[in-house]
């Protein structure tokens, strides 16, 4: 599995995710992506599908009772998570849970 922002790595988020919040692969604009995910387009320019033009993050949407709004996970948040974990596929499926926590 690469870490990136993948429909496998979609997969393997709905596995640890749990009742109270959902995973979903969004598709922005770079106007809607720099507005809703992260104003730096650079910084995640490996988000960005040159095909189609549009830029690509996980939606984590929480449960109503949490009133959490929702948080967008790029390529950059699971590299970070990844270094910061023990390097193994467990250990960072904890990091990335751990990372969505409300």
């Amino acid at each position: 599995m690469k870490v990136k922002v993948t429909n496998t790595m979609l997969k393997a988020i709905r596995e640890i995710s749990g009742c109270y919040m959902k995973a979903n692969l969004v598709k922005f604009s770079p106007d809607e992506y720099a507005v809703k995910v992260d104003y730096d387009l650079f910084r995640n320019e490996q988000d960005f599908d040159y095909k189609t033009g549009m830029f690509k993050a996980i939606r984590i949407d929480y449960a109503p009772e949490l009133y959490a709004v929702p948080r967008y996970i790029t390529t950059r948040d699971l590299v970070q998570a990844f270094r910061g974990s023990d390097k193994t596929y467990t250990g960072f499926l904890q990091a990335v849970k751990e990372y969505c926590m409300v």
